[in-house]
C-alpha cells in the first residue's frame, strides 16, 4: 500500500493483539487490535495507510464481521477502523474476557 501511495516509508512495525472473550451468544471469540508505527509518516498518515491496508488484506477480508478489529497508530488516543457497534461488542467481549469462567 505505502509503494502504491508514494509514501516514503523508512521502518515498519506492526504488533497484533488478540483477545478470547465471550461472544453474544456466550460462545467464544476473539477481537484484535492491531498497533502500528511506521517511520518517516504523521500519525495521520500512518493511520490511513494501516486503513487503506486493511479494506484489501485477504484475511481482514475473511474475518470482516465476525472478527472486531481496532486500529491504531502512535500517540493516538482511540481511533477505530470499525462502527460505534463493534466498538460497543469488543468492549463486552473484553469485559466477559476479565470474567471468571465458573
Amino acid at each position: 500500500m505505502a509503494l502504491q501511495q508514494k509514501k516514503p516509508v523508512k521502518d515498519a512495525h506492526i504488533t497484533a493483539k488478540i483477545t478470547l472473550g465471550k461472544g453474544d451468544d456466550g460462545g467464544f471469540q476473539i477481537a484484535a487490535e492491531l498497533h502500528g508505527q511506521i517511520e518517516g509518516l504523521s500519525r495521520e498518515e500512518t493511520q490511513a495507510l494501516m486503513e487503506a491496508a486493511h479494506r484489501v488484506c485477504p484475511y481482514s477480508k475473511a474475518t470482516r464481521g465476525n472478527v472486531p478489529v481496532t486500529l491504531w497508530s502512535p500517540t493516538q488516543v482511540g481511533v477505530s477502523a470499525v462502527c460505534e457497534a463493534s466498538r460497543a461488542r469488543r468492549r463486552s467481549i473484553i469485559q466477559a474476557a476479565k470474567t471468571p469462567i465458573s
